[in-house]
């Protein structure tokens, strides 16, 4: 039977996301003249009615989110203060609506006043929810570790081991990887107290690919003390009994050569909630690997190839992910001793190929095995 999310009265709203999605630069997809004649109107009510209607999943969390960042929401602050407010609503659909608010300039003190009206508890369990809906779309951003640090740098000292405490859950719920999580924190003195935590979180979920993203930032770690940390983590994977606390990684690489050309991948990879992470990368002959970004996508992407006005010559196939992956390691190896650094996007993808983080840590028991 088809369900009310899936009726063309009530469309997903990952296909009211695609249709307001812009670039001029391909015919394939809408031009900016198409953009101005979308009903915003009628997609900003469609994305209200859907907060009101049930609970969400991650994934329509998500597209609902990003439609907010395209839509003028200014007039519907009152509406989404009323979602916010209103318990009988699903947790998951308020938190979009919470992040909407915050999003608006009139917004922080409508979020103050909800806050009060709904207690410290409940609130922070809002607050929770939202936050792993923007580690999610936030999992790709450079600044993401620093955003991170900050965050537990910026409340008193006394109080970081229970705000840790929620990072780490929700961070794992998100299926963000400890290192890519904690690279900046584990680099500076000043969350010297938390390394311990956070090294054991990393080694935790290593796999083949964040092993050798992990020996690169050890053998180009800017100072001493950056150097011990990751030799001390490096050394710890090297003794382990071949453990890694990550779910199954799932998805596919598109990989396309051309002659005089880097070879061409896509690589996507299966979120837990039904979601994609999709790389762009370039390989050149096995000796590097450049990966040009990696993006969360709320629906399956496509594939298409153009080779312009003539003829073009070239060799298409699809990789299994174990392959990418150790291709990847390959290319990462052979680059330890000429890259300086670990480049943001090349790390992430080698994490990614391992898998994502099982949303409770291992047990004290299949720690020691």
């Amino acid at each position: 039977m088809e369900t009310p999310e899936e009726s063309d009265e009530n469309p997903p709203l990952e296909l009211l996301l695609e249709g307001t999605m812009v670039d001029d630069t391909s015919p394939e997809v809408p031009s900016r003249a198409t953009r101005a004649g979308l009903d915003e109107a009628g997609v900003r009510r469609e994305v209200l009615a859907r907060l009101r209607r049930g609970e969400l999943s991650l994934r329509e969390r998500a597209a609902a989110l990003m439609l907010g960042g395209r839509l003028d929401l200014g007039q519907d602050i009152d509406a989404l203060e009323a979602i916010v407010r209103d318990r009988s609503r699903g947790l998951g659909a308020r938190s979009v609506a919470l992040a909407m608010l915050l999003s608006n300039p009139a917004g922080p003190p409508r979020v103050q006043a909800a806050a009060l009206a709904l207690g410290d508890a409940e609130f922070t369990r809002l607050s929770d929810e939202k936050l792993v809906l923007e580690l999610v779309l936030q999992l790709p951003a450079p600044g993401l570790a620093d955003g991170l640090a900050r965050a537990l740098l910026g409340v008193p000292a006394p109080l970081r081991d229970g705000v840790f405490a929620r990072l780490e859950r929700c961070r794992r719920r998100a299926g963000l990887l400890a290192l890519v999580a904690w690279r900046r924190a584990l680099c500076g003195p000043e969350l010297a107290a938390f390394h311990d935590r956070m090294a054991a979180a990393v080694i935790d979920e290593a796999g083949e690919g964040s092993s050798v993203a992990l020996e690169m930032l050890w053998q180009g770690a800017p100072d001493d003390a950056s150097r011990r940390i990751w030799g001390r983590i490096v050394a710890a994977l090297a003794a382990r009994q071949g453990r890694k606390n990550l779910l199954a990684v799932e998805g596919s690489t598109h990989r396309v050569e051309t002659p005089g050309e880097p070879t061409q991948w896509m690589v996507c990879i299966a979120h837990p909630e039904r979601m994609t992470m999709v790389a762009k990368a370039r390989e050149r002959e096995g000796t590097s690997l450049e990966v040009e970004g990696v993006y969360v996508m709320p629906s399956t992407p496509s594939v298409s190839i153009s080779g312009g006005e003539g003829p073009i010559t070239l060799s298409y196939r699809v990789m299994s992910l174990e392959e990418t992956r150790e291709r990847a390691v390959k290319a990462a190896l052979a680059m330890r001793g000429e890259t300086k650094g670990l480049p943001h996007d090349l790390c992430l993808l080698l994490c990614l190929l391992d898998g994502m983080p099982a949303a409770e840590p291992a047990s004290p028991a299949s720690a020691a095995s």
